[in-house]
């Protein structure tokens, strides 16, 4: 029996309000647990995420420690702005001996002095810098080479001793023959000598070539600069190569390690004397002996005019010994001009100088003949020349040794105690920081003077359109060469330390305001006490008074 229809539609809604209810449960179920999967996803996602932060962050902070830089620049308003950058990869080829070599260099005079030196030497030391950048992939590709550039100063050293014992063997081992001729003492002792030449000879090699190296290229770069292709003639190219070969040989230390070189081949091809040559290297290996060399170098042109004065004089005498002394002269006097040479060797040979060397009558007796002319013949000699000029001219030397030793001292207190950016000194950085290394962190973050040149060599390589406000507006200074935006007398770590100054001063001011008012009132407490003193005496007369008074009206 079929049930009736009304039942069947009932029992339909109920199925199907069963399959709905099913249905949102079924989606809630799955709605929570896809949300569980996603939370355990995105936790285990986050703690990933986390363990690579922990583990990148510090590489990340290495990297841009590394890799960018801040100068405090001065703007037109006097304001002091951090300008941020990133240091261009080739500014990492800065050696020490350029830094070295620019800081001595570099006029101290004042602190504008110092950063315009930077500034007129800013593109030379860019091109030095760069052209260190380019043998540096060199070194990197080829590992023979990079190793030996690493160790250079090893192969300097053992160049130096190589020499002092070769040079040590030649002085003890060489001897004359009967025939007049050099030769060695055996044959076992000039197998060293020229066992230790071959070995000198390759590191000399090495040392010629790394020095030209990093020098020869930007001397080429400086004689050929501003030349073009299709202006290039004859006659302009012989010029430029005149150009490059003066370069080559107006500088001290090109010139120095060619013959440097140069010596060490011919002293394995024609005689090992020539070895003697590479002792003066002591004066590359220690700078400081330079300053012996330029005690003489620097004052050079007041000791050729003292000695130009002193060749007149002994000239002078030599003209005066040739007319009345020539027979005391021994016959080294046969003409003037033997006599001349004469006196200038035997002054300072002789004991008593050109007196001594002249030959004396046993009865030598003043006063008599020309005795006279004798005695002061040899005495103004003696004065004139042996004493006076002579010691003028080491005067002179030891004046400039004592000179150049002052400006050294000058400069390693300069360099150790002087800001080169704003040129405050290292007490004053010191109290204006927290801590105790305040002048050390100023010169090496805030104005770390190779900064400021890395700012130059990264605003040249930068395209114009990219450049910021502050970018724009140092770069226009730098081509006008213009050192207005560097911070001369002026420092952010100062500025804080003049507004903590600043109210310092205000807080003294006010506690000084309320001392005097505290002594305010308590004088004027102390005058209202003496009011109300004199007001309670007063009142306690009055009563007195008036009975007295009473008593005369009465009996009037």
């Amino acid at each position: 029996r079929r049930p009736p229809r009304s039942t069947q539609s009932r029992s339909s809604a109920a199925s199907d309000v069963y399959k709905r209810q099913m249905g949102k449960l079924r989606n809630y179920f799955l709605k929570k647990r896809m949300q569980a999967q996603i939370e355990e996803d995105s936790s285990i996602l986050l703690r990933r995420l986390n363990e690579d932060r922990t583990e990148i962050y510090p590489l990340a902070h290495e990297f841009f420690s590394q890799n960018t830089a801040h100068v405090e620049v001065l703007l037109q308003d006097k304001r002091i702005e951090k300008a941020y950058f990133y240091i261009p990869p080739f500014c990492k080829a800065l050696t020490k001996e350029t830094k070295t070599d620019f800081n001595r260099k570099a006029s101290r005079i004042s602190a504008k002095a110092k950063v315009t030196s930077l500034m007129k030497n800013s593109q030379i030391l860019i091109k030095i810098i760069r052209n260190e950048y380019r043998l540096n992939i060199i070194y990197n590709k080829i590992a023979i080479i990079g190793t030996i550039v690493k160790n250079i100063q090893l192969v300097r050293d053992l160049a130096f001793v190589f020499a002092i014992i070769i040079n040590v063997l030649i002085l003890f081992i060489y001897l004359k023959d009967n025939q007049g001729k050099t030769k060695t003492d055996n044959i076992q002792n000039e197998k060293i000598i020229y066992s230790l030449g071959y070995a000198l000879i390759v590191l000399s090699l090495i040392i010629t070539v790394y020095f030209l190296a990093k020098t020869a290229p930007l001397l080429i770069q400086k004689a050929w600069a501003g030349v073009r292709k299709s202006k290039l003639n004859v006659l302009a190219l012989l010029n430029r190569v005149l150009l490059t070969v003066y370069y080559f040989l107006s500088d001290f230390y090109v010139l120095y390690y060619m013959i440097y070189g140069l010596t060490a081949v011919l002293a394995l091809t024609i005689n090992p004397f020539f070895f003697g040559f590479h002792l003066f290297d002591i004066l590359v290996l220690y700078p400081t002996l330079l300053n012996v060399i330029r005690s003489i170098w620097i004052p050079k042109k007041s000791l050729l005019l003292t000695l130009f004065l002193v060749l007149i004089l002994d000239y002078v005498f030599s003209l005066l010994g040739y007319y009345w002394l020539s027979d005391e002269y021994n016959g080294w006097c046969p003409n003037t001009f033997m006599c001349w040479l004469t006196s200038i060797d035997k002054s300072f040979k002789a004991d008593g100088g050109l007196g001594g060397f002249l030959g004396t009558d046993d009865n030598y007796i003043y006063g008599q003949g020309p005795d006279y002319f004798r005695f002061v013949f040899d005495n103004i000699y003696m004065l004139l020349i042996m004493i006076i000029l002579l010691n003028i001219i080491l005067g002179i030397i030891i004046d400039t040794f004592r000179t150049l030793r002052e400006d050294e001292k000058r400069f390693l207190f300069d360099v150790r105690n002087i800001c080169f950016i704003c040129g405050f000194d290292r007490e004053t950085l010191d109290k204006a920081s927290a801590s105790k290394n305040g002048f050390i962190h100023h010169i090496k973050k805030d104005h770390y003077m190779w900064n400021y040149l890395f700012y130059i060599a990264y605003l040249k390589t930068k395209e114009m359109v990219e450049f910021s406000g502050i970018e724009s507006y140092v770069a226009a200074l730098i081509d006008n060469e213009d050192v207005s935006w560097f911070p001369c007398h002026r420092a952010s770590a100062l500025k804080d330390m003049k507004a903590e100054n600043d109210n310092q001063k205000k807080l003294d001011q006010l506690l000084t305001i309320k001392a005097e008012q505290t002594k305010l009132l308590t004088h004027s407490k102390n005058v209202l006490d003496n009011v109300k003193k004199v007001e309670s005496k007063l009142a306690a007369t009055a009563p007195t008074r008036a009975t007295t008074r009473t008593e005369r009206i009465s009996s009037i």
